[in-house]
């Protein structure tokens, strides 16, 4: 019976880790990050200078890094990138 509660607990277990990672997963991370939210964009960030999860890229680390500086508005990002 031990053995059968064991089984079915790591069952559930592992349905629900392949929930939580498939909504962190990247494409909803970065969905996220372009619709505003600035803990996705500070994630993206990381994830970009690390390589995690993608290709590392150390310019679109700080294009997401400089984007939460400036408020987490992509808008307001790219309004001055434009400027320059």
């Amino acid at each position: 019976m031990k053995r059968i509660l064991l089984i079915v607990f790591l069952l559930i277990s592992t349905i629900v880790i392949g929930l939580v990672m498939d909504r962190n997963s990247v494409p909803s991370i970065k969905e996220r990050a372009e619709q505003g939210h600035v803990n996705a964009q500070a994630n993206l960030g990381l994830m970009y200078g690390k390589g995690e999860g993608l290709t590392q890229n150390y310019i679109e680390a700080f294009k997401w890094f400089s984007i939460v500086i400036s408020g987490g508005k992509m808008e307001d990002f790219n309004s001055k990138i434009n400027q320059q």
